[in-house]
């Protein structure tokens, strides 16, 4: 169960920042941005996420949680962006993001 509650964590961080980018491609940022019910929206959805990491972390530990949180952005987010906004990642840029999540992974080996 634990893992699958940081992976609804991090789902609501990545398709939040999915969204911000879809809906505010076409916008600069400035304060007024603030109050755009889009942001207000996508915004909603990353404090789902925040909750959902709050209850994660008063039952388990952190350094165990921040691993996960670190593995599921690392592939959720690149695999969001090549899906959806159909954006380029090169063998080698692949290459790097399995790299990234080893290098979190070990972090974690005992």
């Amino acid at each position: 169960m634990y893992p699958v509650l940081i992976l609804l964590a991090q789902a609501f961080y990545s398709v939040s920042d999915l969204l911000k980018k879809m809906a505010f491609r076409d916008l600069e940022f400035s304060p007024a941005l603030l109050t755009n019910p889009r942001f207000v929206g996508v915004t909603l959805i990353a404090v789902l996420g925040f909750l959902v990491q709050l209850y994660v972390l008063s039952r388990y530990d952190l350094s165990r949680t921040a691993i996960f949180m670190g593995i599921f952005a690392l592939i959720l987010s690149p695999l969001l962006a090549v899906l959806v906004l159909h954006e380029k990642l090169s063998p080698l840029n692949w290459l790097g993001v399995g790299l990234a999540i080893v290098a979190v992974a070990l972090v974690n080996a005992k």
